[in-house]
């Protein structure tokens, strides 16, 4: 439809996951409300008869549990045949694809800061995610931290390892995670200054030697 909202068009922050067999994702948007909220929007990638991949049967999930506001950053969280989303971390919030809130735990630890990343990947009998921080410096510029942060189950949050950085402090975002298919290794996609974009790699071993479990 033509875009209620003109000054930001255009789907944001898209993150890709496989649910049924087909490829879907979500993404920030803000040309569908008339005061230009960020709302969430989950659609399935098919391919035309141009042989193009398009966005079909998108739709914004409104959240029922709170009041309208700027949604962002959640993670997907496919589960077999169900799907679900990691909200918020304090408290760890999991809802599903119509807004609903299926839990919430307290976290134990300081956690308000810490935002969506990637995808969660099912990892050593839980959940995996790679999340950030924002903060902003003493010279008005913001950084960007991540974290790896581990949840059981259920989705509550368990374990976290000290922030760090990829390549540089500055701009760095981590927009997908996934599990290598051969060899189990982690890999991350971010960008870097939004201006080029990067694939890391992480041993699983190393990755359970940085996390902390909450007592």
């Amino acid at each position: 439809p033509d875009p209620l909202y003109h000054l930001v068009i255009g789907w944001e922050d898209c993150r890709l996951f496989f649910w049924k067999g087909e490829p879907w994702c979500t993404a920030t948007v803000r040309e569908l409300s008339s005061e230009g909220a960020c709302e969430m929007v989950i659609s399935r990638i098919v391919i035309d008869q141009s042989g193009n991949r398009r966005f079909s049967d998108y739709r914004v999930i409104s959240p029922t549990f709170i009041e309208k506001q700027h949604e962002k950053n959640w993670m997907p969280m496919v589960n077999g045949d169900n799907l679900f989303f990691l909200y918020s971390n304090d408290p760890t919030r999991v809802i599903d694809p119509h807004g609903n809130l299926v839990t919430s735990n307290e976290s134990g630890i300081a956690s308000d800061s810490f935002r969506g990343g990637g995808q969660l990947v099912a990892f050593n009998g839980g959940w995996l995610a790679m999340i950030h921080e924002s903060h902003y410096m003493w010279n008005s510029k913001r950084r960007y931290m991540h974290r790896f942060v581990w949840y059981d189950p259920a989705g509550k949050l368990k374990a976290y390892s000290e922030s760090f950085y990829l390549t540089k402090v500055g701009i760095e975002f981590v927009a997908g995670l996934t599990k290598h298919p051969v060899d189990d290794r982690i890999i991350a996609s971010f960008g870097v200054e939004d201006r080029s974009s990067w694939l890391a790699t992480f041993e699983p071993n190393e990755i359970v030697n940085l996390l902390r479990f909450i007592p």
